[in-house]
């Protein structure tokens, strides 16, 4: 997954992201903090849940401030952007398919929501011009 956070006024950061990478306690703190399991969360963060997003640029930006803690992480919803690859919307399908702790109407919302992604993991109508350009 490539994350890309451009603040209004700030310098542009991106992280290429893969959950399989993250240290379990970087896990519990995204459960604690949303009140989730991490695949849950991941579910949330799959259909654009905001508070999965703010998650998940928390955990990135604390790698460079230790102590940043997760109530002082604000953002514009259109500074930061998400895009899965192919690869790794297949996977979150497969453990939506199989999850049998989420409801029917997420299931059904999460799967839908891969369906709308092109090839690329980026939604069909940005795929074409999707950047993966380091800012």
């Amino acid at each position: 997954m490539i994350v890309k956070y451009a603040p209004s006024g700030g310098e542009t950061s991106e992280w290429t992201y893969k959950a399989e990478d993250l240290p379990s306690s970087d896990a519990e703190d995204i459960e604690d903090a949303m009140g989730v399991t991490f695949d849950e969360y991941q579910v949330k963060l799959m259909t654009g849940g905001a508070k999965a997003r703010r998650a998940l640029l928390w955990v990135l930006l604390r790698r460079e401030n230790k102590i940043l803690k997760f109530e002082n992480v604000s953002f514009k919803m259109g500074e930061l952007s998400v895009d899965f690859d192919a690869e790794e919307l297949g996977r979150i399908k497969d453990a939506i398919q199989k999850d049998k702790t989420i409801s029917e109407a997420v299931r059904e919302q999460a799967l839908a929501a891969i369906e709308e992604q092109g090839p690329t993991g980026a939604p069909k109508e940005r795929a074409a011009t999707a950047s993966r350009k380091r800012a």
